[in-house]
């Protein structure tokens, strides 16, 4: 039971990183990994286990269409349109084989423009002051160690917060025993005053 205590994810004591960098690095490099590989992984997943991933599928719709040129975007809406109607409610027809043909996602990975994503591929020199930031944290998490977590402020806030919250939880019921017994006093001294 104690695995399930979000601090064990932080734990350092055994002298190696915390298992929350390695759950933390595969986020920070789902993104940045090639269009191509990620739609393949996609395309592999049976369809009995395809609704619960509804919404990686539409945030892979939303990379490859924010880094697609305009004419790659037209001609790819013009071509849902084509299949479906409706076709934005299932984002699955993106990315699946339609009429014989290559998923319709594809016109506009082959189509992509000039992006500016702060990664180590990018020129650093063009990365907006929010890029800057978030891409200072993911090299902060990807050289995580036992001395990062020592002396990260936040790491110290929250365990200072945990020690404290479990130490206020011993004198509860304390407390509460003492709100009640004084409630109950202030009571019957206003009966007994009306009496």
């Amino acid at each position: 039971m104690s695995a399930l205590h979000p601090k064990w994810h932080l734990r350092t004591d055994d002298g190696k990183p915390p298992v929350v960098k390695l759950a933390l690095e595969s986020a920070l490099d789902n993104p940045f990994r090639d269009f191509r590989t990620r739609l393949q992984a996609l395309q592999f997943i049976a369809p009995e286990d395809r609704e619960p991933l509804t919404e990686v599928v539409r945030a892979f719709q939303t990379d490859v269409y924010a880094g697609a040129k305009g004419d790659a975007r037209e001609q790819f809406i013009t071509t849902m349109r084509s299949v479906s109607k409706e076709w934005f409610k299932d984002p699955w027809l993106t990315v699946l084989p339609y009429d014989g043909n290559a998923p319709p996602i594809t016109i506009m990975i082959e189509n992509q423009g000039e992006t500016h994503d702060g990664g180590w591929h990018d020129d650093p020199s063009d990365d907006t002051a929010w890029e800057k930031i978030k891409f200072g944290w993911a090299d902060a998490i990807r050289t995580w160690d036992v001395s990062f977590l020592r002396d990260n402020p936040l790491s110290q806030l929250y365990l200072t917060v945990e020690s404290a919250a479990s130490t206020a939880l011993k004198w509860a019921p304390y407390v509460a025993a003492g709100i009640v017994v004084l409630g109950l006093t202030t009571a019957s001294l206003v009966v007994a005053r009306r009496a």
